[in-house]
């Protein structure tokens, strides 16, 4: 069975939460995101939770059997979907989106959906270490080329431009952790101690005292931003 854990909160100084979060399993089967509305643009939150239902609206009448190239193209075109939607209800000369990272969990395979800089982390042995690394790329303007001022911009999410995703899948490592996460996580957890305390939820069967001492460290900076985690371990 596949556990998992999920935060979402407003944090200490958004008015609003334009986060979403969640999971949903059965058996060895579980589909997990983080939607993070984009913030100082036009009702972020609207962009986020429609992403929400569409997930949950495909996980309670997809069927289970179907092959993983089956799964991979109803969620991408499931995320298209949602991108055109949100376009459609956006007021002429605003802008609406969310970025996206989606884990879909089948057996021993794994497959990453993602657009903006939300991020997927993947704690496991590595040879005779644990390590984490980073499994998604953010989609943000480099640093080389372009004015300072732009660096770091966000240059995808969906309800934006073009709704540009990127995708991979592969096998499960024995004993990994998956962590989702909006930037109000990674940004105010340092990455030493963000690993610590996924190291450590990796060995215990308890994901939730992870989950809030990587929550407490975000708090001690005041959390500046809304913030989204979700743990999950697979089954084993």
């Amino acid at each position: 069975m596949i556990q998992h854990v999920c935060i979402c909160e407003r944090g200490c100084r958004r008015p609003l939460n334009q986060d979403r979060a969640g999971g949903w399993t059965s058996g060895d089967q579980g589909l997990f995101f983080v939607a993070d509305g984009i913030g100082g643009h036009y009702s972020g939150e609207t962009a986020s939770q429609a992403i929400a239902d569409a997930l949950a609206g495909w996980w309670n009448s997809a069927p289970r059997t179907m092959s993983l190239p089956a799964v991979q193209q109803q969620l991408q075109s499931l995320v298209q979907s949602c991108h055109s939607r949100i376009r459609q209800v956006t007021p002429p000369g605003q802008q609406c989106g969310s970025t996206l990272v989606l884990l879909w969990l089948s057996g021993r395979t794994y497959t990453l959906l993602w657009s903006g800089d939300s991020r997927c982390y993947q704690t496991c042995r590595w040879h005779l270490l644990v390590r984490t690394l980073q499994m998604t790329v953010d989609d943000v303007v480099p640093a080389t080329n372009t004015l300072e001022a732009d660096q770091g911009k966000l240059c995808r999410a969906v309800g934006v431009g073009r709704c540009l995703l990127s995708m991979r899948s592969g096998e499960i490592k024995r004993g990994s952790l998956f962590t989702l996460c909006s930037d109000g996580i990674y940004k105010y957890c340092p990455p030493e101690r963000l690993h610590h305390h996924l190291a450590k939820a990796r060995r215990t069967t308890l994901l939730q005292s992870g989950a809030r001492n990587i929550e407490q460290d975000v708090l001690a900076s005041h959390a500046p931003d809304n913030y989204s985690l979700v743990l999950v371990r697979p089954a084993r």
